[in-house]
């Protein structure tokens, strides 16, 4: 349960050293990418430079999409599986679709003719090599369930690159329904990465609602769009209801992709496996605890193993756009945020939510980093999931059969404490389809995803 502690039991209630920590907040922009691991293929001639990608779609056709900088693409003659065929085209990027015959790792080669960067025609010579069209999907969901009226939800969606050859730029965008709530924009996923997308919207409405997370604008053009969009429930509560509690969420998960694709004498094959986990800790409290002047201190631990601790790092304040005082902290993975009003009815109203992210970056809301950064007029920004310089796409370890952890937030001569302690309970899914018959049709697919994990929630009432 969450408590209110004296400053002498305190100290008997949780056993860390005392340490205070700096905000770990250092916001970078969309636009700069944390890492790009399959960058395109680049050829430059004098101020022009042409870059090329080619792109195997799920049909088993190949796009090549090429664009040039510093001038126009007047002629491409493109040279493939044996093939020499020219193309047309005036200024900019375009796309030659459609090719067939080729596979994942097959030589692409381009001859482009390039006019306006010079007196005469550059001719830029590049050559590129197929690769399987980024396929980005939602891998995980978290957050509130429970939140109030007029108070910041924060939730998440972690998103993955799941065919491994090159990275894609695209908005994850959060609906309430069909009526977006939140966004961020342009963000990047490396290939063969994950990142999260943290959202903060706030509800004015009571209800229940369907909280959809959806990738969209992908680009380069994404390899499934089946997979695009994931679901969350959410409570959202009057700010005269009678509602208090904590909850606690942790998930521990072991995962298997494979997909192949068959077209006459073509085939394409990929598999993918790794691990996650993730955490998390949600609280409303009755009473307002100024998010100006708090610190909070958190333990995450796993059959008695502590994976993450921090102590008295302070929390800095800020102001909601929609004008609650509130206070964040981030800290490598880990961030906590707290905020506070009062309600019509004249009582107080404090939530606090603490998680830790999964991917190698969070990716910032246009709620969240208003708060975070409201006089430089721009949305877009992230952090690395960084301690010490090091990437450690959240936890990075796995959880055992139980998880606890420690939370405490302290304000003045009040100190707010809460210990879930969570059994985690084993659970498979088992997802997939398969086109493909004996003989095998022209084309077929087949598409298997397999999950092993463990999770476990605790909800607590809250006691004065």
């Amino acid at each position: 349960m969450l408590r209110h502690l004296t400053t002498a039991a305190l100290a008997a209630a949780i056993l860390l050293t005392p340490s205070i920590l700096a905000d770990d907040f250092h916001p970078i922009p969309n636009s700069t990418k944390y890492r790009d691991s399959a960058p395109a293929a680049k050829g430059s001639a004098g101020a022009t430079t042409v870059t090329v990608q080619a792109l195997l779609n799920r049909d088993l056709t190949t796009d090549v999409e090429i664009a040039a900088e510093g001038g126009s693409i007047e002629n491409v003659k493109l040279t493939a599986g044996g093939t020499t065929t020219n193309y047309n085209h005036e200024n900019g990027v375009f796309s030659i679709s459609g090719l067939t015959g080729l596979l994942r790792g097959d030589t692409v080669e381009i001859k482009a003719h390039i006019t306006g960067a010079s007196p005469g025609t550059d001719i830029i010579r590049v050559t590129d090599t197929v690769k399987m069209r980024p396929n980005l999907t939602f891998v995980a969901v978290g957050g509130q369930r429970h939140a109030l009226a007029g108070m910041p939800v924060n939730v998440h969606a972690v998103v993955q690159e799941m065919n491994g050859d090159l990275g894609a730029r695209c908005n994850c965008v959060l609906y309430d329904g069909t009526t977006e709530i939140d966004r961020a924009d342009g963000i990047w996923v490396d290939a063969n990465s994950s990142v999260t997308c943290a959202f903060a919207p706030v509800l004015e409405t009571p209800g229940e609602k369907d909280f959809w997370f959806r990738i969209e604008n992908v680009v380069p053009g994404d390899y499934d769009l089946t997979d695009n969009q994931v679901h969350l429930s959410v409570t959202i509560h009057s700010p005269e209801e009678e509602f208090e509690q904590w909850t606690a969420e942790a998930n521990d998960e072991t995962y298997e992709s494979y997909y192949r694709a068959r077209m006459s004498e073509l085939e394409s094959e990929q598999r993918r496996s790794g691990w996650r986990t993730s955490a998390s800790f949600t609280a409303t409290q009755r009473e307002l605890i100024p998010g100006t002047n708090a610190t909070i201190s958190y333990r995450l631990a796993t059959d008695g193993n502590t994976l993450i601790e921090f102590n008295d790092v302070p929390l800095t304040g800020w102001t909601h756009q929609i004008g609650r005082p509130c206070g964040r902290a981030t800290v490598g993975a880990t961030r906590a945020s707290l905020c506070s009003f009062i309600r019509p009815v004249g009582a107080t109203i404090t939530t606090i939510t603490v998680g830790t992210s999964s991917g190698d970056v969070t990716y910032y809301s246009i709620q969240w980093v208003r708060t975070y950064d409201p006089e430089t007029g721009t949305y877009d920004y992230y952090t690395l999931n960084e301690s010490s310089g090091q990437e450690t796409e959240g936890i990075q370890q796995r959880f055992g059969s139980t998880v606890d952890m420690t939370v405490n937030v302290r304000s003045g001569d009040r100190s707010l404490f809460a210990q879930p302690f969570l059994n985690l309970v084993g659970y498979e899914t088992h997802i997939g389809w398969n086109t493909c018959t004996t003989p095998e049709t022209s084309y077929c697919e087949i598409w298997r995803y397999d999950a092993t994990g463990k999770k476990g929630t605790e909800t607590g009432g809250i006691t004065h």
